[in-house]
């Protein structure tokens, strides 16, 4: 195993532990858009991203204190970008999935996501807040709490 390899291995589990572990600052400018479909989170990159590693982790906004569900651990190499969707269920060409779980979201639910970048600078990390009137199915939400018709242009 190379230097290179074991780096990013480590970047990526102290990244995951503190998603597991506490309430992160996450940035809610992050180029990622979701959408529920039959409540399960399906996402998009609005930018393109060579990532070797995809979290996306759920827990309901109110208990602030609850732990997250992990829904998707996605370890491999893979070009993710606006013309592909992943998330439980629908994983990219490149990936395998370490965890996957059949958890379901909806309203009041804030959906987590770690997108660890072959580039250490490029990692998206962010968080939506689905709101309590839930999310039209046309529509996709952006890490700002916008709700738009497209998933990479802003309202």
């Amino acid at each position: 195993m190379s230097a290179r390899t074991l780096i990013a291995i480590v970047a990526g589990l102290a990244l995951t532990m503190t998603l597991v572990a506490c309430d992160p600052v996450t940035d809610q400018r992050a180029d990622l858009a979701l959408r529920l479909e039959s409540g399960v989170p399906i996402l998009v990159s609005c930018k393109t991203v060579d990532a070797s590693r995809v979290l996306v982790a759920a827990r309901a906004f109110a208990a602030r204190d609850s732990e997250w569900v992990t829904l998707l651990e996605a370890e491999g190499f893979g070009r993710l970008d606006d013309s592909l969707t992943f998330g439980p269920g629908n994983i990219p060409s490149g990936f395998h999935a370490a965890l996957q779980s059949d958890a379901t979201v909806g309203p009041g639910v804030t959906v987590s996501v770690l997108v660890v970048a072959s580039n250490t600078s490029s990692n998206i990390f962010t968080k939506f807040e689905i709101p309590q009137d839930g999310i039209a199915a046309e529509s996709w939400l952006r890490p700002d709490g916008q709700i738009t018709t497209n998933p990479c242009v802003p309202s």
